[in-house]
């Protein structure tokens, strides 16, 4: 029987739904995920209920991160500050209307994810097979405060739009995260959002299927 878990990962902090065939994990314990991506670190924060369904459909729990994946994601760290700079030099010889925030290569080293300030849908085909033909580099881009389809998230998005959300929001009017400029840059949960916020949704989502 699968297990579902609510755990945070990525240098956004995003936060998801991930089965594991496990139900022991505790809060805190660090795990190896597949997201949607790819082979990453990953935080346990809670146990959810839910269908079996809903579990089987979930990204994965690999298993508990032992000493070689801890190994591998201190090399890939170590590795960012290389990689940010020979990516930014591909932002910047191209033509593409973005700017390069950070960068984060994963456990396997076989992506890494690039966050980025620009327009959230753009035709990047062009700058993909840039990066594999000059790099032999398979990357991932992520907008910084990207779109989120998720009706309730959209919602909450308004609602930091006119002064941030709820316990995270702030009086000013701007929203959750120093800058002021809503959620997501902040260290936001998945699809933007701040994680306190994204934990919240993600629980009461949880709640709703389950009473069905």
């Amino acid at each position: 029987m699968a297990h579902l878990y609510l755990i945070r990962y990525g240098l956004m902090a995003q936060v998801g739904k991930f089965s594991a065939d496990s139900a022991d994990f505790e809060r805190g314990t660090t795990v190896v995920i597949r997201s949607h991506r790819g082979t990453e670190l990953g935080e346990v924060l809670a146990p959810l209920s839910s269908a079996s369904s809903e579990a089987e459909t979930a990204a994965r729990v690999l298993r508990i991160a032992g000493p070689l994946d801890l190994e591998q994601a201190r090399l890939a760290e170590s590795a960012r500050s290389t990689r940010f700079e020979m990516c930014q030099r591909l932002f910047q010889d191209g033509v593409w209307p973005m700017e390069l925030i950070d960068v984060e290569p994963l456990l396997d080293d076989r992506r890494t994810v690039l966050h980025y300030l620009g327009p959230h849908r753009l035709d990047v085909t062009g700058l993909l097979s840039a990066f594999r033909s000059t790099y032999d580099l398979d990357v991932m881009l992520e907008p910084v405060g990207r779109d989120v389809p998720d009706e309730e998230e959209e919602e909450a998005e308004v609602e930091a739009d006119e002064g941030g959300c709820e316990s995270c929001g702030s009086e000013g009017g701007g929203g959750c995260g120093s800058s002021g400029g809503g959620c997501g840059t902040g260290g936001g949960a998945s699809h933007g959002g701040c994680s306190d916020c994204g934990v919240k949704k993600l629980i009461s989502g949880s709640r709703r299927h389950a009473a069905r």
